[in-house]
């Protein structure tokens, strides 16, 4: 298959100084499809259209960039959006996980003063006022922080 491929490219006899695409128009030339001063007009663009294929190819290469170019800031604000919903979401996930740490820290305090009152009762002696006080405290605290949880 090789072999065949480079004999085709062969048949083209193209020089190796000559561009492919000088040899297509002067075959067109040659076929009267194109006039001197068409192939010369495609010539005087070359340095504006960048690669010298005619005024429509660079416009539709320009209006395809063109395209790609708003599709990608299209994506790119898309991005940035979800970043900032993403951001704003990790924000509130942290606040919670602040909370449900103050929440452990006084279902401890809770679970100390239940321990203490067992206590006291195994032992039959009555609490004195401070450890009630304590016991309430800590119960008010979880509930207080268990709202702050619930409002997020």
């Amino acid at each position: 298959p090789c072999g065949s491929r480079n004999s085709f490219i062969q048949s083209l006899k193209v020089a190796p100084d000559d561009s492919l695409e000088k040899q297509i128009k002067k075959e067109l030339e040659e076929m009267g499809i194109l006039t001197a001063d068409e192939i010369a007009a495609m010539g005087s663009g070359e340095g504006a259209q960048g690669g010298g294929d005619g005024g429509s190819g660079g416009d539709e290469v320009l209006a395809e960039l063109e395209r790609c170019q708003a599709e990608l800031k299209a994506v790119a604000a898309h991005n940035v959006s979800q970043l900032r919903t993403l951001a704003n979401l990790a924000r509130v996930e942290m606040t919670r996980q602040e909370i449900r740490s103050k929440l452990e820290e006084a279902d401890t305090e809770v679970k100390e003063a239940y321990s203490r009152i067992s206590a006291a009762r195994v032992k039959k002696r009555a609490l004195t006022k401070k450890e009630k006080d304590s016991a309430w405290k800590s119960i008010k605290d979880r509930e207080v922080i268990l709202k702050q949880l619930e409002s997020i």
